[in-house]
């Protein structure tokens, strides 16, 4: 989720300025606060029901909001009906009544057929009727250029009905400087002040030279024909209704193309209505934009807008977060690291960690004049270790959405290709996908929903984004759904940055957690001098069996802790090493946020760079099938959340890194297993999940370097021995890189191992008691807090205890062979060397 890499990022900073300066931190509020300076997080946020708003878009039906009667749908004519006006070029002939000629310019002012042919160089057609007459324009060949108005402007009618005969081509344009200028002037080369009618099957292009192409001030339904329309601005515009029933329409447009505009305060207009038709749209701005809802039943679109997604905004890098390199490694469960043989500590011992510390804000604000339902400020001043990040705002102005709507969008078919510069679909409240087929292209959001997002049927292929889905609700229920994302996949975000918190560092509960890495990966370290040296050395091999004098003990529990020097020594020997790796202490556990991914049909992949299914807040997962192809950067995952995962259904399969790999959660009715390899396994190399006979469960060729892999079936069962494999072929039938049914040829065993009751957590060498890794990313879950390091001895003490968490507290023994000495302001003196203190009693502990 965008927010989460700024709070975890600036969440890094805290941590590394609480451990170099002593600050404190409180994750009971939103506002951090620096020793030296102060940091705010204010947020708004417009509070929607998705329930209610899906149920409200859902019930909405085309055939009850647009009618259209007998004289939006008649073409035919017949010239003894009809008034008769011939273009002379300069001037025009009149045959009739109800209109007359002046000066180039021809005035209706009755209720009729006119009969409308030649060439007007210069003049004007202007319909100025009674307010409740139906004035009917045939277009029989017509050529109106007008020099300074529209070529056609209806001031006055009831309804004024434009009819192009079938094999008949017709042009209207404008002159690029408008002799009315008043605040109601025209706007477009045909311009109508009250209901306007396109039907027929000729064709007509029209040429906004001023601003628009076609402008109804009321009501705007075309029932058929071949439009092509080129404006300077906004192509076609329908105020308070813009409906289409069939026809070819294509716009090039510098603004908008297709959009109503209604700003008033009913509840039944502003809707943009499309049944049928082919369109060709390619705009400056959005390709269609409704000031309510936009519906669609079918048709075939060609869309382009901004330039297309290669002419995007670059968006900010934003950092990933890698764990500090503070030597140690990440672990099960929550549980603290091995500090990776950091050797004596001598001084440096931080003196609380309570309620101040370092500032860090993350403003994530996607604000837009019409574009959110929620926005956020955030500020922040310090000097200790200040993070802001933001965003760009984006006004209407700069707005380059394929299709977007105020209230909602729903897709019940069609056929939409669609490459925009920003989101390809955004709406305000919700979006309803229930069929067609849809490939899309964009520089942002693929899909994009301020409330939520339902996706029941049909086929969505996300082919390049920045972030393929989004909103703070989404379900998928049903359809296909391919997502490739340079960020996040899938990612329920409620907007809210402070749902979490830099939990897990110093005892926040993680969510079902992450896996350690693996023992060999841990690097010796050597002692820092300095203010907060840390002399000596220590050698830390296999499992780690040197020895050493010294005592740890970490509180660390959820929300906040202190860390306050201690006098006093104990003696310990025999240092512990885990073989699946042990997670830093937990730190200030953030609140879950309260956004929702749902699962319960339907086909998803995901190909992410960034985390794959992300939820600031949680995952349910009761059906349907999902492969996700996560980041391989350390910083992200493949799964992400800070609430909860409950799948009870369904078949999932989530490869990635191990950074921050999480597992559905322990609450979980369906087993599921998430296996950690001992290196780098390649893009395009089985990976086999095998039952106890060699029956393949599935076989996996992930599309990406991975070292994590989470599978979640049905077919898993508690207490049965399984055996991962990698490389060999398999038989079974591929799609998207998931092989069902057949055998597998070959591959190495990596391990076996029995499955749990709910989530197993497994590495090479079998069994681990399960994820934690940075001690529970960042907000909200079950680990319990960390144990300290495993090598290395120290004097000064420092006894870390939480202050209102849930999580357990552990003692952690270590050992190691250390000498050193060191001097600080803030010290803890070594057992093999000396040191002084002015903060700290001496004796021997190791943290």
């Amino acid at each position: 989720m965008k927010h989460s890499y700024k709070t975890k990022f600036a969440a890094i900073l805290i941590l590394s300025a609480m451990l170099a300066s002593g600050c404190t931190t409180n994750a009971a509020s939103n506002t951090t606060t620096a020793a030296d300076g102060t940091a705010t997080d204010a947020t708004a946020t417009t509070t929607v029901n998705a329930s209610e708003a899906n149920a409200k878009l859902a019930s909405l039906k085309i055939k009850d909001l647009v009618e259209y009667d007998a004289d939006d749908t008649t073409v035919d004519w017949s010239a003894g009906d009809s008034t008769v006006i011939k273009l002379n070029g300069t001037d025009a002939t009149v045959t009739g009544a109800g209109a007359k000629s002046s000066g180039g310019d021809v005035t209706i002012s009755s209720a009729g057929t006119y009969v409308i042919s030649g060439k007007l160089q210069g003049g004007s057609i202007v319909v100025d009727a009674g307010k409740d007459d139906v004035v009917r324009l045939v277009l029989n060949g017509a050529q109106i250029a007008s020099s300074d108005g529209p070529a056609i402007q209806v001031k006055q009618a009831g309804k004024t009905v434009l009819t192009l005969p079938k094999g008949t081509q017709n042009t209207l344009s404008d002159g690029t400087k408008y002799a009315d200028t008043s605040d109601e002037a025209p706007t477009a080369a045909l311009f109508s002040q009250d209901d306007l009618t396109i039907n027929g099957t000729g064709q007509l292009t029209v040429q906004g030279n001023y601003k628009d192409g076609i402008t109804s001030k009321d009501d705007l339904k075309i029932v058929s024909a071949t439009l092509s329309v080129n404006a300077a601005d906004d192509g076609i515009i329908g105020r308070d209704l813009a409906a289409v029933k069939a026809g070819t329409i294509n716009v090039n447009a510098g603004g908008d193309g297709f959009k109503t505009t209604y700003d008033g305060d009913k509840t039944d207009k502003g809707y943009l209505l499309i049944e049928d038709g082919t369109f060709h749209v390619e705009s400056g701005s959005d390709g269609f934009q409704a000031a309510a809802s936009l519906l669609i039943a079918g048709g075939t679109y060609d869309v382009v807008t901004g330039g297309g997604s290669a002419n995007a905004e670059p968006h900010q890098e934003e950092m990933p977060m890698q764990r500090p390199d503070f030597g140690g490694q990440s672990g099960a469960d929550g549980e603290g690291g091995k500090s990776g043989a950091q050797g004596t500590d001598s001084g440096a011992a931080a003196d609380s960690v309570n309620g101040t510390s370092a500032s860090a804000s993350a403003k994530d604000s996607a604000s837009q004049v019409k574009d959110d339902t929620a926005a956020s400020a955030n500020s922040s001043s310090g000097t200790d270790a200040d993070a802001a990040q933001t965003e760009d705002e984006e006004s209407e102005s700069t707005s380059s959405k394929g299709l977007k709507a105020e209230a909602g969008i729903a897709i019940s078919g069609g056929t939409f290709t669609i490459d925009s510069a920003d989101d390809t679909l955004h709406s305000n409240g919700s979006i309803l996908v229930s069929g067609g087929q849809l490939d899309l292209t964009t520089g942002d959001d693929g899909i994009h929903g301020d409330v939520s997002i339902v996706i029941s049927g049909g086929k969505v292929n996300i082919k390049n984004s920045y972030e393929g889905i989004e909103a703070a609700d989404i379900s998928i229920a049903g359809g296909e759904v391919n997502v490739v994302a340079s960020d996040d996949g899938v990612n329920a975000s409620d907007g809210s940055g402070s749902s979490e918190g830099p939990g897990g560092m110093f005892g926040g509960q993680p969510p079902a957690g992450m896996p350690g890495q693996a023992p060999d990966q841990a690097a010796d370290g050597q002692g820092q001098t300095g203010d907060q040296a840390q002399s000596g050395t220590s050698a830390q091999t296999g499992s780690s069996s040197s020895s050493g004098t010294g005592s740890a003990q970490s509180d660390a529990q959820a929300n906040a802790g202190s860390q306050a020097a201690q006098s006093g020594s104990a003696d310990q020997n025999g240092a512990q090493q885990r073989p699946d790796g042990q997670g830093m202490p937990g730190g200030p556990g953030g609140n879950a946020g309260t956004a929702q991914l749902t699962i319960s049909g339907g086909y998803l992949t995901v190909n992410a760079q960034g985390d794959g299914l992300d939820a600031n807040g949680s995952i349910t997962m009761t059906g349907g099938t999902a492969i996700v192809n996560g980041p391989t950067s350390g910083g992200n995952g493949a799964l992400d959340y800070d609430g909860t995962f409950e799948q009870s259904g369904g078949l999932l399969v989530a490869a990635g890194s191990a950074g921050m790999a999480q597992a559905p959660s322990e609450s979980s009715s369906q087993r599921s297993v998430l296996m950690t390899f001992p290196s780098t396994v390649k893009a395009g190399t089985l990976v086999t999940l095998a039952d106890s006979a060699g029956t393949p469960v599935l076989s996996f060729a992930p599309a990406k370097d991975i070292q994590t892999i989470v599978i979640s079936t049905p077919d898993l069962k508690s207490g049965e021995s399984y055996a991962f494999y990698t490389g060999g072929t398999s038989t079974g039938t591929l799609k998207d890189g998931l092989y069902t049914g057949g055998k597998l040829t070959g591959g190495t065993k990596v391990v076996s191992f029995k499955l749990g009751d709910t989530v197993t957590y497994v590495n090479e060498s079998g069994v681990t008691t399960g994820g934690g890794g940075f001690g529970g990313s960042f907000g909200g879950g079950r680990g319990p807090g960390g144990r300290g390091g495993a090598n290395g001895s120290g004097s000064g003490a420092s006894v870390q205890s939480g202050a209102s968490g849930t999580s357990g507290s552990t003692s952690g023994n270590s050992s190691g062979s250390t000498s050193g000495s060191g001097t600080s302001s803030t010290g803890q003196s070594g057992t093999s060397g000396s040191g002084s203190s002015d903060n700290a009693d001496t004796g021997t502990s190791s943290i």
